[in-house]
């Protein structure tokens, strides 16, 4: 009778005590999650603020599942886009990590936006004037000297400059013959006609010699 109490006492002792054993994050687990991250969508847009060229970037996709820590910045899990700002040039860093109480905070991929760099050159008058000048795009290509500017961007102005005048000359060959023919066109048909004539005169004179001859033979 005693041994039957204290084995039912323990048995209430014991289940007073509520007990977390939390499963083990199996393989299978873990593989869903590193799908349901790698499918983490990110963009960004930009806009000019008083500060500077300021860019929004833009997470997609990030469920209950996960959640995303950047160098100074915790995402909380949400099943809405997340939007945050940047500046140009800077490399985002993305870690997403699990959110499953199974496997809680193992990282399971990293994303990396790179966001280009400002071209300053692009607001310059030339610029504006040359806008198909390889210097004058809206984001940096190279690093690229106001000196080597300068230089390269006349270099391709004389390119220009060259490439219309040759058009300008063939354009003005072409206007004068135009202008020949159309001031002459009544000379130049009444030439037509006589050579023609010559031509056809001489074919039929041509013709009827080569007959006579046939019927000689």
């Amino acid at each position: 009778m005693r041994v039957s109490l204290k084995i039912f006492t323990l048995l209430i002792g014991i289940l007073s005590f509520p007990m977390v054993a939390n499963a083990a994050c199996s393989n299978e687990r873990t593989a869903e999650l590193s799908r349901i991250a790698a499918n983490v969508g990110t963009s960004y847009t930009y806009e000019f603020e008083e500060i500077g060229l300021v860019f929004t970037v833009m997470l997609t996709n990030v469920t209950n599942d996960i959640y995303v820590v950047n160098d100074n910045l915790n995402l909380l899990p949400r099943d809405a886009e997340g939007n945050y700002q940047f500046y140009d040039g800077t490399k985002v860093k993305f870690d997403i990590y699990s959110n499953d109480i199974s496997c809680k905070g193992e990282k399971l991929l990293t994303q990396y936006v790179n966001l280009p760099i400002y071209n300053s050159f692009s607001m310059f008058e030339e610029c504006k004037k040359y806008p198909s000048f390889k210097y004058c795009g809206m984001w940096e290509v190279a690093s690229v000297t106001h000196e080597k500017f300068d230089r390269d961007l006349a270099e391709y102005i004389k390119k220009i400059e060259q490439s219309n005048k040759n058009t300008k000359e063939e354009k003005t060959f072409l206007e004068e013959i135009t202008n020949f023919i159309s001031k002459n066109i009544i000379i130049l048909s009444a030439g037509t006609i006589i050579i023609l004539g010559i031509i056809v005169y001489t074919t039929r004179v041509i013709v009827r010699k080569r007959r006579g001859k046939i019927w000689n033979i």
